[in-house]
Formats: C-alpha cells, sequence, structure tokens
C-alpha cells in the first residue's frame, strides 16, 4: 500500500514536471514571447471581447505596449503608430475613453485571465498600447521600465 502511494506520487510529480517543460518549450517556440523576455518585460495576451483572438502586448511593470511593434522597432528600428503615439507623450490629459480616438486609434477591450478588462488602443498598422500606458506617456513612473526598454538597443 506505500509503495504503490509513494509510486503514484513520484509519478505525479514527474508529470508534473514534464507539463511545466511542455509550457516552456511552447513559449520558447514563439518569437513574440521569447523577444518580450529578452528585452525585459513579461510577455500578455489579454483575450478579445468574443474571446476568439489575443492581442500581443508586452508588459513592462504597468505599461503595456504591442509585443509585435516592439520586436519591430527593436530589431528593425521601425516606428509604429502605437510607439510614435506614446512617444509624443500628448495624451497625459486624455481619459482611458477618450484616449486612443484622440491618438487615431481604434478602442478595444481585452480580458486578461483573471476577468479584469482593459482598453487597448489598436492602430491602422496593427500596432498595439494599452490605454493607461498612452495617458501615462514617457518619463512617468508607471512608464520607467517601458522607457528603458525603447531607449536601448
Amino acid at each position: 500500500m506505500m509503495r504503490t502511494l509513494l509510486l503514484a506520487l513520484t509519478l505525479s510529480f514527474l508529470s508534473l514536471g514534464f507539463l511545466a517543460t511542455e509550457v516552456r518549450a511552447a513559449g520558447n517556440s514563439n518569437p513574440l514571447i521569447r523577444f518580450c523576455h529578452g528585452a525585459g518585460g513579461d510577455f500578455w495576451a489579454p483575450e478579445n471581447e468574443t474571446g476568439d483572438n489575443d492581442y500581443p502586448l508586452c508588459l513592462f511593470g504597468q505599461a503595456a505596449i504591442g509585443a509585435d511593434a516592439l520586436l519591430k522597432f527593436k530589431t528593425k528600428n521601425e516606428s509604429s503608430q502605437s510607439i510614435d503615439a506614446y512617444k509624443s507623450g500628448a495624451y497625459s490629459r486624455s481619459s482611458v475613453d477618450e484616449v486612443c480616438a484622440d491618438a487615431g486609434s481604434d478602442s478595444v477591450q481585452g480580458t486578461d485571465s483573471n476577468g479584469q478588462t482593459f482598453t487597448i488602443c489598436n492602430f491602422r498598422d496593427g500596432s498595439l498600447i494599452e490605454a493607461n500606458t498612452l495617458i501615462d506617456g514617457p518619463g512617468s513612473s508607471e512608464t520607467r521600465k517601458l522607457d528603458q526598454a525603447l531607449s536601448s538597443n
């Protein structure tokens, strides 16, 4: 009986280790996740309203920018509408409801795994930025880590 219990526990722990390895391997195969982590951020993908698509963002503390826009900016020195809007710092007086329209983008809702909803600005070029990141702008304490990521190459 004791031997069976020990064997069952051992197999359970081994399978958990295998699953963790599979999750890491899946994350490592996604270039946006790898790049985001390499840039010092955390990959974050809230779901859209219908739950059939994710918004791939790179989270730097409280600031979130589109992972694809960051990748292109850092590797190809290509700017995007979301990064240009952020760098302009022109939206500090906007509200979350207005900031995306003020920046010339659509406003979409994303929901994280905890059920919390966020407003994401989705620009015509497909680049993304979380609305509060745009409101905080460069130089704020909330966006310090993002500023560092955008300044280092």
